[in-house]
């Protein structure tokens, strides 16, 4: 790729927020999404794979904003025809396919897809299309200062982690 990660992901993210517009659900903002796959690098051949780059970076940052492993999206998708009818699938793929893939981006590819998903669900949590309890679970690494503070940092964002996911 030789494209600028950060742009390729606010493409990405100013278009969810004008689909977030309309949508009422992650996948119906993340099915809509229109993905830049000239800005993306996919090392398999396009013409011999079942699911367009596109299908698959879809699935990617829907898994990630989800937290969801390649074996847990897959299960997602096998069980949930209209998810897989919104992403352009016909049918699900597989968890070998998902890991394949995911190996098939290049790196930057990938930064794209992470960096992405965790401002496309900030994005959606602000539209109220998706709860504060779907947000990137990882506590801030830049506010801690020592190993004592952050074990106390970690202790109370998990509390008010289960305390969200409790009221939920």
């Amino acid at each position: 790729m030789s494209s600028d990660v950060p742009a390729v992901a606010e493409a990405l993210v100013t278009h969810a927020e004008a689909v977030c517009d309309y949508a009422d659900h992650l996948w119906r903002v993340v099915g809509n999404l229109s993905v830049p796959t000239d800005l993306l690098t996919d090392t398999r051949d396009t013409a011999k794979v079942t699911y367009s780059t596109e299908q698959m970076v879809r699935c990617f940052l829907y898994a990630e904003i989800r937290e969801f492993s390649h074996n847990g999206l897959a299960d997602r998708l096998h069980t949930r025809p209209a998810l897989c009818k919104q992403f352009g699938f016909t049918t699900p793929p597989t968890q070998q396919t998902l890991s394949e893939t995911w190996r098939a981006l290049d790196d930057e590819t990938q930064r794209v897809i992470d960096e992405s998903a965790i401002a496309i669900a900030h994005v959606a949590h602000e539209n109220d299309v998706i709860s504060e309890a779907l947000l990137p679970t990882s506590p801030d690494e830049d506010k801690r200062d020592t190993d004592e503070q952050a074990a106390k940092q970690d202790r109370e964002w998990k509390r008010q982690k289960a305390t969200k996911t409790i009221r939920l």
